[in-house]
């Protein structure tokens, strides 16, 4: 029986960001993306200038000038897995969690590592750094990190809500994605009253989403990584740990950040007298980003000796 790779490839894509739902929480580009590698994204010219009572006529005609954004999605390929009798696997359809979960899964996790880092301001302007005062110093947790921090307590999330609100951001759909270090760290700061009206904003249907001072709170197994520059920078995928590195809070709006999902492949290569089996693989196209340059909407909070 031949495999079926329509099969295993809406597989993929059903599967793909089931534990990285915070991906969801962009405006998406998928319609945006050309012959499943290329994404074409129309930027507007800027709002018209408004006068009021106006006193001359005729006003003056201004042509807006649009712009293209082009950018190339990052391809993001699984190690090559061998499988025994793939043909009966198949014919069980619910082996197929078992045999290309971890495929699913890896990939997933590395596209939602990126995605952060792409989604993470660098201009001083858009970073706080996490100042608490009066409250216990963290203990070191992150990999390599020494030293104490700052812990990241409730008013520095009603600081990154205030500058939101200074951006003129629209209403509703403001996100907050931690780690569980400073989402315990956050919980700890609450006052009885506050944690009580906090934990009845969590619907357990939809995992660890809560909301505080705006945000709808999120949270992920790791989240992003600055050094200790004077200006904060967002560490590399895939960069070892170091003594000063400082763990953070991403906070964005919807509006402000994009996904674009393109190609998902699965490749095979049946009775491979090498391996006396079958060599499966799979590919996706990926690609997130800030929808403006001047990181407005977009916000880190980040830790601080």
């Amino acid at each position: 029986m031949a495999v079926q790779k329509e099969i295993w490839e809406n597989y993929i894509a059903k599967n793909l960001f089931k534990d990285d739902s915070f991906l969801d929480k962009a405006k998406s580009k998928d319609d945006f993306v050309l012959q499943g590698k290329v994404l074409h994204i129309p930027q507007s010219g800027g709002a018209p200038n408004i006068v009021k009572n106006r006193s001359s006529l005729p006003a003056t005609i201004n042509k807006r000038v649009d712009t293209d954004i082009s950018a190339t999605l990052d391809i993001y390929t699984s190690d090559p897995v061998l499988i025994e009798n793939a043909d009966k696997i198949e014919l069980s359809y619910d082996k197929m969690d078992s045999v290309f979960f971890d495929h699913v899964n890896a990939i997933s996790n590395t596209i939602g590592d990126n995605a952060l880092i792409n989604w993470a301001p660098s201009s001083a302007s858009r970073i706080l750094r996490i100042n608490s005062t009066g409250t216990s110093n963290q203990a070191s947790y992150l990999s390599g990190q020494t030293g104490t921090r700052k812990p990241f307590i409730a008013d520095d999330l009603k600081n990154a809500f205030i500058q939101m609100k200074k951006d003129n951001l629209p209403d509703g759909e403001m996100y907050a994605l931690m780690s569980f270090d400073m989402y315990n760290q956050l919980m700890a700061s609450l006052s009885s009253s506050t944690y009580r009206d906090y934990m009845r904003s969590i619907d357990e249907t939809k995992g660890l989403v809560s909301k505080l001072f705006g945000f709808n709170i999120l949270v992920r197994g790791s989240g992003l990584i600055y050094d200790n520059s004077a200006t904060p920078v967002v560490k590399a995928y895939g960069s070892a740990g170091a003594a000063t590195d400082n763990d953070a809070v991403l906070c964005w709006h919807k509006d402000f950040v994009y996904r674009a999902k393109g190609d998902v492949k699965f490749f095979s290569q049946n009775d491979r007298p090498d391996y006396y089996g079958d060599v499966y693989s799979a590919l996706v196209r990926f690609l997130a980003g800030k929808n403006y340059s001047t990181e407005k909407g977009i916000l880190a909070l980040v830790q601080q000796a």
